[in-house]
């Protein structure tokens, strides 16, 4: 069986949509999952991320509200109010993951 390493941060719309879907290579790989802080990588690099401009923001939350709606998957994007809360409680889900060897 074939071995695939999947990159993800559990933060992004798109890793979400993209766990939905992976299922379906069940059969033929054997899926690594990898956590990764993707602010940490913009940050080494002098870069912002797409929550932190308003018009990519929006943007990737309508394309992934749209793209999910095209695959069968549940999604909503968080309230903007809320966004700061599911970065601190994101940080802490990584945490423990990399802290557990998963």
């Amino acid at each position: 069986m074939k071995i695939a390493d999947w990159y993800f941060d559990f933060i992004s719309p798109f890793a979400y949509i993209g766990l939905a879907r992976l299922g379906r290579f069940s059969e033929k790989l054997e899926i690594r999952y990898r956590p990764i802080l993707f602010a940490g990588l913009l940050n080494h690099w002098g870069q912002k991320g797409p929550a932190e401009i308003p018009p990519k923001r929006t943007w990737t939350f309508r394309y992934c509200t749209w793209w999910a709606a095209q695959q069968g998957i549940a999604f909503r994007s968080p309230a903007r109010d809320r966004c700061r809360q599911y970065a601190v409680r994101h940080s802490t889900h990584l945490r423990s993951v990399v802290d557990n060897g998963s």
